[in-house]
């Protein structure tokens, strides 16, 4: 077993016929040397890749429409926003009847001649007015907390365009 350890370190270390070595030799290229100037940090994309590769050069608003794009934070106060406005639609259908339909419908089969069917059909409607005072301050409240939702994702989007 020591042998063939041995053996195989041996083929190892050894090049092969084509000329080439094993073990590629070290960059050769020159060290920057620590009195060069740092450069600026290249902005990567999610993959890595600079994002100049990716989408040529950048102006300034491409720059803020990706990082707006790209925020947690916008894509949050966003949602959130969104959320504001269906909950005002659901308050305000509130606002609407109620309305209901109904079928019945059966059949008697007896020992005697007389078969018979019978059938049931409602309909109905109901508009409550008692909480309409309820129901428009609800709106209310909604509407302004859908403002509020609105000034958050405008102060996400300033602070964005500040970074």
């Amino acid at each position: 077993m020591k042998h063939i350890l041995i053996l195989l370190m041996g083929l190892l270390c050894v090049p092969p016929a084509f000329g080439t070595l094993i073990f590629p030799p070290e960059d050769e290229t020159p060290k920057a040397s620590a009195a060069a100037t740092p450069q600026e940090p290249v902005p990567l994309g999610a993959d890595g890749t600079p994002l100049d590769m990716i989408y040529g050069k950048l102006t300034l608003q491409q720059c803020i429409d990706i990082a707006l794009a790209n925020s947690p934070s916008m894509v949050s106060a966003q949602i959130a926003e969104q959320s504001a406005q269906v909950n005002i639609n659901l308050a305000k259908a509130q606002f609407l009847p109620t309305a209901s339909a109904g079928f019945n419908g059966g059949y008697h089969m007896g020992a005697s001649v007389h078969d018979y069917g019978t059938s049931n059909t409602s309909i109905g409607a109901n508009l409550s007015i008692s909480g309409i005072t309820d129901i428009a301050r609800n709106i209310s409240m909604k509407q302004l907390e859908l403002e509020q939702a609105q000034l958050k994702v405008q102060s996400v989007k300033q602070d964005i365009v500040r970074q």
